[in-house]
């Protein structure tokens, strides 16, 4: 019997690098571990995916069902595009920056009336446009689909500016 009243040889023999047991007869058994530097690097390299993959969830799960806006779609001078509808502005596109994913495949928004304000055929139009929109930051992710609609729907909607 041990010191402290159990039965079983007392494991004061413990090494460091070794964890006791117990073997089928209930004796203390010696169990090796061993921890190389190959060990800590798997790990640390396991859990920086598991967090890159979880930081990309997140941001893949950050943009909301699309949203149809519809106003005033405008287009005043090159590599110049957003939207005005009752509730602000959404930036598409400023010139030197990259424009959002979809602008490249918007219809023509001139079959259902387009106002010209500026050479080259810039100016602006009615529309509805579907988006992703980011709720935290406010900002259009994507284009998912566009529609011009006629000019006297949006100057019939008190809520919207003038262009």
């Amino acid at each position: 019997m041990r010191p402290d009243g159990r039965c079983g040889r007392a494991t004061s023999e413990r090494k460091p690098g070794m964890l006791s047991g117990t073997r089928n007869d209930g004796f203390p058994m010696p169990i090796r571990f061993r921890i190389d530097h190959m060990t800590i690097t798997r790990a640390r390299l396991a859990m920086w995916m598991l967090g890159a993959a979880l930081t990309l969830a997140a941001a893949t799960q950050v943009s909301a069902a699309p949203e149809r806006r519809c106003g005033w779609l405008e287009n005043p001078s090159p590599a110049n595009w957003w939207l005005n509808d009752k509730d602000g502005t959404w930036t598409l596109l400023t010139m030197g920056n990259e424009p959002v994913p979809g602008l490249d495949t918007m219809p023509d928004m001139s079959t259902k009336g387009w106002v010209v304000t500026n050479a080259g055929g810039h100016g602006y139009g009615c529309a509805c446009l579907d988006l992703e929109i980011d709720p935290r930051t406010r900002e259009v992710t994507r284009i998912v689909a566009a529609r011009p609609l006629p000019l006297k729907r949006c100057k019939a909607d008190r809520t919207l500016r003038a262009p």
